[in-house]
């Protein structure tokens, strides 16, 4: 796909606006490249045990508007509206590379399979732990398939998941990193419509 883009726009006559559509959906298709091979290679490193953690104090503000920003191209061609719902000082202890990958495959998955909807990326401290919870207004996931997303492979049988290309390692990648720093992750039907996830991390006191 990034071959044929680069070909297209070698052509003389293309316009500015076919020229800034290829730019876009080479993006697009480089981006996806990126995310796969990253999940490959962090399936690896969980499943050897060479995953080593490195805990510090990060402003989710800051990590979430780093991940959106990957996904500026995806967001406009999808018509997902993002609502952040996070203090813009509150902090939290995390790996960050751990945390961006979370946040990111839930993110993805979210703007993937729920498209022209709102996503609301929330969180807060409660009793020593930071919950983040991911809620789209989509198709949502069967009530007897919630409890297999986070199995490795693992893509639930729908027409939303039959038209858009996965490895099923998203979910199991975001599951094996909260367990990695002894926190939780539990998904439920959003209401009325959608799935809602949520991730519930320990914070030192």
């Amino acid at each position: 796909a990034v071959k044929l883009n680069l070909q297209t726009l070698k052509r003389v006559g293309i316009t500015d606006g076919q020229k800034s559509q290829m730019i876009d959906s080479g993006l697009h298709t480089v981006q996806r490249l990126e995310g796969l091979v990253t999940n490959m290679l962090m399936a690896s490193r969980l499943d050897s045990g060479r995953m080593v953690l490195s805990l510090e104090t990060l402003n989710l503000v800051e990590i979430i508007n780093s991940v959106l920003s990957r996904f500026q191209v995806l967001l406009v061609e999808s018509e997902v509206k993002i609502q952040i719902k996070v203090k813009e000082d509150l902090t939290m202890q995390a790996d960050r590379q751990a945390l961006e990958i979370i946040l990111s495959n839930l993110i993805h998955n979210a703007i993937k399979y729920a498209p022209s909807t709102a996503l609301i990326i929330a969180a807060s401290n409660q009793s020593s732990n930071l919950i983040l919870s991911i809620c789209d207004s989509g198709p949502g996931v069967r009530q007897a398939e919630l409890k297999d997303i986070f199995r490795k492979f693992y893509r639930a049988e729908n027409e939303e998941t039959r038209s858009q290309k996965g490895t099923g390692l998203g979910l199991y990648l975001v599951s094996q990193l909260v367990e990695l720093q002894k926190g939780s992750i539990t998904a439920k039907s959003n209401s009325p419509a959608g799935l809602c996830i949520q991730v519930k991390l320990p914070q030192k006191e």
